[in-house]
């Protein structure tokens, strides 16, 4: 909690080519502390790595099946951005690109209005 009273969780490790094993532990943690709202301060990688965990928190399976099969989202849980790198792109964008790290597959998923409609 700040000093102002407003709870919140930190995740941070977020790499470049933002990989699953970051979003399975934030999925983990967001459900455990029941957040409602993430803020990505970064750059795409911060981006798409909160856009993949907004995805998953809600979903009762394993949020890979945005990315390995044609699941639609149907749920999403809203995403804020503080860009600190210009035109960064994925605050414009409604997918995200993941790494998952047990295949080694670089995918893309959530490119429709839920996912686009949760970004503020």
């Amino acid at each position: 909690m700040n000093n102002a009273g407003i709870p919140f969780v930190e995740l941070g490790g977020v790499k470049p080519n933002p990989r699953s094993g970051l979003v399975y532990e934030g999925i983990d943690l967001y459900r455990s502390e029941g957040v409602d709202f993430i803020l990505a301060v970064g750059g795409r990688s911060s981006i798409d790595s909160a856009k993949a965990i907004a995805l998953g928190v809600p979903y009762a399976g394993d949020f890979w099946d945005f990315y390995e099969t044609d699941r639609i989202v149907t749920e999403a849980l809203p995403v804020g951005t503080v860009l600190t790198i210009a035109a960064a792109g994925s605050e414009g964008s409604s997918g995200s690109v993941i790494t998952n790290e047990e295949s080694l597959l670089k995918w893309s998923a959530g490119g429709d209005a839920t996912v686009r409609n949760s970004l503020y």
